[in-house]
């Protein structure tokens, strides 16, 4: 049965239970969603997908999200990533794909990588794929193969992760006076 979001025709699709589907997708994890949503995205492929990008990250994280009717408008306002998290998505779902072998071929307009980095149309992976290649992380295809992975590309993404992963630290000076620890407990906790 096809995917609700991603249209993937593998996904795994139980019959609804109390009006909700739990559905286990290859691109875009495991979520549930109720008959009315599925309802509901019928005809909007667009924003059914940008659900399918959304799920997978909360799926990254852990989550098994649940998809109602309010959730379609909401996902209509939701901030979109940018270019360079993108790539980054794009990179790692690549390398994950490629169970992290250091140099291996690939196809850009796969759904799992579509899914991972909101590039909803071919030619939005065709994009990140060409920044990746002025990057150094990947090869153009060429007459006889097709995209390479190179080892610099596992470089790369470990410096773009490693990079957002140190700019989301913080240091705090404060005192540790009495006065203060409510202060603290209240945001760092």
């Amino acid at each position: 049965m096809a995917c609700p979001l991603c249209q993937d025709q593998t996904a795994s699709i139980p019959e609804p239970t109390n009006f909700t589907s739990d559905v286990k997708c290859p691109n875009c994890g495991h979520f549930q969603i109720t008959v009315q949503a599925r309802t509901d995205l019928n005809g909007k492929d667009a924003i059914a997908f940008d659900l399918a990008s959304w799920v997978y990250g909360q799926t990254q994280l852990g989550q098994i999200p649940r998809i109602e009717t309010k959730d379609i408008d909401l996902i209509k306002t939701y901030p979109r990533p940018t270019t360079r998290k993108r790539a980054e998505l794009y990179l790692g779902r690549i390398i994950q794909v490629l169970n992290g072998n250091l140099m291996r071929r690939f196809e850009p307009a796969d759904p799992r990588l579509k899914v991972a980095s909101w590039c909803f149309s071919n030619s939005d992976a065709g994009a990140l794929a060409e920044y990746l290649t002025e990057l150094g992380a990947v090869k153009p295809p060429t007459q006889q193969h097709g995209w390479l992975l190179v080892a610099k590309g596992h470089e790369i993404y470990d410096e773009m992760t490693v990079g957002r992963i140190v700019s989301s630290q913080v240091f705090v000076a404060m005192s540790f006076s009495e006065a203060m620890k409510e202060a603290y407990e209240k945001r760092f906790s």
